[in-house]
């Protein structure tokens, strides 16, 4: 649904002559920092209790993860990044560490300067295309409920 999104879509075309195929998952990390930020419109819990109790359950399913995950857990939960997609430095120490990763030369430690250079486009886009996704996801989720 997400990929597929005209808003999405536009988003990743903005950066796509700089990031190439890794576009699409900057702007996946931008969406997480303006969920992150602007957690309190769309949740009544408290993003650093909702981010605890996912980590508690991915520790709980931890033997269902995918390798990768099952990697990442630990610095993910020592460095609180699901919190820290609040700030631009948390979204900066991200970005650091997946260039670093990479397979290819993404140039991904430098997107939060088009991040702030276009900061109100991408928040107008991402607060337009989620109420999209929260609808998506409850019709999906009534339809798994009905296949039970």
């Amino acid at each position: 649904f997400t990929d597929s999104h005209p808003i999405v879509h536009k988003s990743i075309q903005r950066l796509r002559p700089q990031y190439h195929k890794y576009s699409g998952v900057l702007v996946d990390i931008f969406y997480d920092h303006f969920l992150a930020k602007n957690w309190h419109l769309y949740s009544s819990i408290e993003l650093k209790i909702f981010t605890r109790s996912v980590y508690a359950l991915m520790q709980k399913n931890y033997e269902y993860l995918p390798r990768q995950s099952k990697e990442m857990l630990p610095y993910m939960i020592k460095h609180d990044w699901l919190t820290n997609y609040s700030t631009l430095e948390g979204i900066q120490n991200v970005l650091n560490g997946m260039a670093k990763r990479a397979s290819f030369v993404s140039n991904m430690e430098k997107g939060v300067t088009d991040l702030k250079n276009n900061y109100s486009l991408f928040e107008t886009e991402f607060i337009t295309f989620f109420p999209d996704l929260i609808g998506h996801s409850k019709i999906v989720i009534d339809q798994l409920i009905l296949d039970k």
